[in-house]
């Protein structure tokens, strides 16, 4: 079987927080089905370089007119039947083309067609959330008639700024729910959250995973002082990561600490709270960590914490 994967959120780099658990699950997923074929389309998303801000009307023109690559995918390697395949285009606001998704299609067309130039027909599109990847999965699926399964990860869903000027869900994040061949919620919520956008389409619960092989628990005990908290999160302001600073405040001056991994447009009103809260050497903010690094802060923690206002799937 050949599964052609279409991600809405994905990094280019291996180690990006964007679309990691796409890229572990396409991962996981060839290395237990061996006689399956993947490839992971990407097409720029979740690229700050590939952004171009509305204010820039000049730039958006020309990239329309001057396609960055001419669709021509270029093939990375990940396994002998797991491949991703790069043909990066600008994106700018959604409400203007929304946001050169004819461009995303085309992309992902010439994507899919070099997968099937190595491994032959494409049996069955994944889609990842449902704009951009649904919608660019239903386009391929009227055009080139390959069926497509999409997992929905957003919540609230669609989010805020995908709804249209009334607030109401639009058109563009309908469309993949109604064309999907089969919809999958990562959780209750998402799965009653879509269920009002998709009234007539049934839609199964299909968790994200944990690699329990690679996140195991520590050998030992750890000491009891200092007690330890961790979270590991972006540091925004919907994860609740100020409010978990000012929660330690009453722990001030006693044997705790909060250890935060994570990077965010939030981070220096993190450090100034923590610098007025006077907790400095209590709250330490990690940045950035690899999944290997992820994995030893858990070990060496007694509690993890999950401030997040809303979460689709709890994991970190």
């Amino acid at each position: 079987m050949n599964i052609f994967v279409i991600p809405s959120w994905y990094g280019p780099k291996p180690t990006d927080l964007a679309g990691l658990f796409v890229r572990e699950q396409s991962k996981l997923m060839a290395s237990h089905f061996p006689d399956c074929n993947f490839g992971i389309s990407y097409f720029g998303q979740s690229n700050a370089t590939m952004l171009l801000p509305i204010n820039k009307p000049k730039a958006i023109i020309t990239s329309i007119l001057k396609p960055t690559n001419h669709f021509c995918a270029v093939p990375k390697k990940i396994s002998n039947n797991l491949i991703e395949y790069h043909s990066p285009q600008y994106s700018w606001h959604r409400n203007f083309k929304h946001g050169n998704i004819d461009a995303k299609i085309k992309a992902c067309i010439s994507n899919l067609k070099a997968f099937e130039n190595t491994f032959g027909k494409t049996d069955v599109i994944h889609a990842h959330v449902a704009f951009p990847g649904g919608y660019i999965a239903a386009a391929i699926k009227k055009a080139l008639h390959v069926p497509f399964v999409l997992t929905e990860h957003m919540l609230p869903f669609p989010l805020k700024g995908l709804l249209d000027a009334n607030g109401q869900v639009p058109e563009r994040c309908r469309y993949s729910p109604e064309s999907a061949d089969r919809i999958f919620a990562v959780s209750h919520a998402v799965q009653v959250a879509m269920q009002a956008s998709a009234p007539k389409k049934a839609i199964s619960v299909l968790p994200n995973f944990v690699d329990t092989k690679f996140f195991l628990p520590a050998n030992q005990k750890q000491p009891l002082e200092p007690f330890t908290f961790v979270s590991l999160t972006a540091l925004e302001e919907s994860k609740g990561v100020l409010e978990m600073i000012e929660a330690m405040a009453a722990f001030r001056g006693q044997a705790v600490q909060l250890k935060i991994a994570g990077s965010g447009q939030c981070e220096f009103k993190c450090r100034e709270l923590i610098k007025t809260l006077n907790l400095s050497s209590q709250v330490h903010l990690l940045g950035t960590l690899d999944r290997a690094s992820c994995r030893t802060e858990l070990q060496k923690a007694h509690a993890f914490l999950l401030p997040s206002h809303l979460e689709s799937f709890g994991v970190s």
